[in-house]
């Protein structure tokens, strides 16, 4: 009964009331008869999932997580599926070192030829896929009718002593993935694998990669975390009182970056020359949350970062790739829609793997 419930996914108090419930009603309140035990307790539901994990995956969750590990993709794998999408495995066999896996099947390795070659390549992380802190880049293209299709992934382990998965990696660990995933490609094609333009989040890290892997690579980003951060920043400078206007502008700048400078220093001169002429206390105070605000866009969204964001760079896409401005995308959605259902299916595929 117990394991007819773990496999529809039952949490264990529910298990457990069950258990007690049914102690009540059918055994008179007896946990033990004829020296068998009726009651369960939380370990006894762990020594049955272990034992469901054991019979399904052929997995023994009593040994370490690099041994399990290492029976998928270590050299006595042999599940000639796994070893044909396996572009490169390292086993972590020290506290400090890092276990590294970059998948991608023959039919994702050919996606990217005939939709991210010359193309556009969208690349983003996730960090919720694990409790044991593995860190998951995902590569992505779009199809001829615009639908997001995964076409590697980069998987790696957070460093020894780190205490958030999230900002446990730079771009050289990223690069080494990456490069492995490119060699791949260019080993089977016998070409370059370029990429024309690539869009990322607000990824510091995976832009630096990406310029590192292909120099000559267009990076814009997605707007919706561009403006998450912009609209953050307002709330927290001026609440309520407006300053949406200059979002409004510089996002739909379609000059060179060049002009988002003027933009910044026109703007900032008029918040001074205001903040000069005003002599009320609360609106001077609502002048220099304002001016911060334009501090903020001049600091760390202007120079190279801008053309990332802005219409003019999406022009230059466009350009690029000899298509209309339209179909250049302005939100990684796409991939965010696919992570979220790959932290689901992650969650529940234990359960749909049970049913089967």
């Amino acid at each position: 009964m117990a394991q007819n419930l773990l496999q529809n996914h039952a949490s264990s108090s529910h298990i457990l009331n069950n258990n007690m419930n049914f102690i009540a009603n059918y055994l008179n309140g007896r946990v033990i008869i004829d020296n068998k035990r009726f009651l369960l307790s939380n370990q006894d539901l762990i020594n049955i999932c272990n034992s469901m994990t054991k019979d399904i995956w052929g997995l023994d969750k009593r040994k370490a997580e690099e041994i399990n590990i290492a029976k998928f993709f270590g050299l006595n794998n042999r599940d000639h599926e796994l070893i044909e999408a396996t572009v490169y495995y390292k086993p972590r066999r020290e506290l400090n070192d890092r276990f590294i896996l970059v998948l991608a099947t023959k039919n994702q390795r050919d996606l990217a030829w005939k939709f991210g070659h010359q193309k556009i390549l969208h690349m983003d992380g996730t960090f919720g896929i694990s409790n044991k802190k593995i860190l998951l880049f995902t590569l992505l293209i779009l199809d001829n009718q615009k639908r997001g299709i995964p076409i590697g992934y980069l998987l790696f382990s957070a460093a020894g002593d780190a205490q958030r998965t999230s900002s446990s990696y730079n771009n050289l660990i990223l690069k080494e993935l990456l490069l492995h995933y490119k060699n791949k490609l260019e080993q089977e094609n016998g070409c370059k694998f370029t990429p024309k333009v690539a869009i990322t989040d607000c990824d510091h890290k995976e832009r630096h990669t990406l310029i590192e892997v292909w120099p000559n690579i267009h990076l814009i980003l997605c707007l919706f975390h561009v403006l998450q951060n912009w609209e953050n920043k307002l709330k927290t400078v001026l609440g309520h009182f407006k300053g949406h206007e200059i979002v409004h502008k510089l996002k739909n700048t379609i000059e060179p970056t060049t002009v988002f400078t003027q933009i910044i220093i026109d703007a900032e001169a008029f918040l001074k020359n205001k903040l000069n002429q005003e002599t009320e206390s609360k609106k001077i105070l609502i002048i220099q949350d304002a001016l911060d605000f334009i501090y903020y866009i001049r600091d760390y969204w202007c120079e190279d970062l801008a053309i990332g964001w802005c219409k003019y760079g999406r022009i230059i896409a466009a350009n690029l790739l000899q298509v209309p401005l339209e179909q250049i995308p302005t939100t990684n959605n796409h991939l965010e829609s696919f992570n979220s259902e790959l932290k689901y299916y992650t969650k529940y595929s234990f359960k749909k793997k049970s049913e089967k």
